[in-house]
């Protein structure tokens, strides 16, 4: 069965992303890679293991159909988790510049400007494109669409993927259906924004000194291991020689390859912020 929320949960990633391809062209895109990645990997096996290898035609099409459901399923993970790598991207893009654009709104609001006026300054001259992209669209939902305070920023609420940029649009939302004291309101989300920024800051002290401990036990005691491992081994079953394969495949593709990984686990945990 096709989970329903699930697909609503990959739609709603897919827009907080800010990807530019409609969400319907971006599935269309997807299916299609798909099968050409299922007929590519299923010509490529038999090409192979069918002239080459001579494979019996059961074991043929088992190895096949092992191999093209293999690259269709990295395929289909590819584009599932490209939008949610983009918003974790865009989320720490946003929460690292909001405090700084938030500052620059407060001191207009102290002059006595309006919501309005706020966003559309920060249309103009915010550096951060994502920020200026939200605002201005803020800008278009009540000066083109009619819309009213409420609409537009649900509107915008909707598009980003900075929990912290949300929970500051429902209360501002809230703020101009009530008080509309803005200037308060942002010299207590700077307050609060302060405290947080410090708290992740040792956080992340905390957490890179324990990646840098798995990095010299992975990349500089552990190869160092393994290789003294191979020869040691080599020596019983080859009589003294190393095995030059081995080696090969620890120094320039095992290291690679695990290299590779711990960039992508440091970058997905960190969300961009070293």
């Amino acid at each position: 069965m096709i989970d329903i929320s699930a697909i609503q949960e990959f739609r709603d990633i897919y827009d907080e992303s800010g990807i530019i391809r409609p969400y319907s062209n971006y599935v269309k895109k997807m299916t299609i890679a798909i099968a050409i990645a299922f007929i590519i990997t299923a010509l490529f096996s038999l090409f192979i293991y069918g002239i080459y290898n001579h494979f019996t035609p059961y074991k043929l099409i088992l190895v096949t159909f092992s191999l093209s459901l293999i690259s269709t399923n990295l395929t289909a993970f590819l584009f599932l988790f490209y939008p949610l790598y983009i918003r974790n991207q865009l989320q720490s893009n946003i929460e690292n510049d909001l405090i700084y654009s938030l500052s620059y709104i407060k001191i207009i609001a102290a002059s006595g400007g309006t919501l309005d006026y706020l966003m559309e300054r920060v249309a103009d001259v915010e550096d951060n494109q994502k920020i200026r992209q939200l605002a201005t669209k803020y800008v278009i939902n009540t000066k083109l669409l009619g819309f009213d305070v409420s609409q537009a920023i649900d509107n915008v609420s909707r598009r980003t993927p900075s929990k912290t940029l949300k929970k500051l649009l429902e209360n501002i939302s809230h703020n101009i259906k009530t008080s509309g004291d803005l200037l308060t309101l942002f010299n207590y989300e700077i307050n609060k924004m302060l405290v947080k920024k410090r708290e992740d800051l040792k956080k992340l002290i905390l957490s890179l000194t324990y990646f840098g401990e798995i990095y010299v036990a992975l990349f500089v005691v552990g190869p160092i291991l393994f290789i003294l491992i191979i020869i040691i081994m080599s020596n019983f079953v080859a009589g003294g020689t190393a095995s030059i394969t081995q080696l090969n495949l620890v120094v320039f593709v095992g290291l690679p390859i695990l290299a590779s990984m711990f960039l992508i686990i440091l970058d997905t945990t960190f969300e961009g912020n070293i």
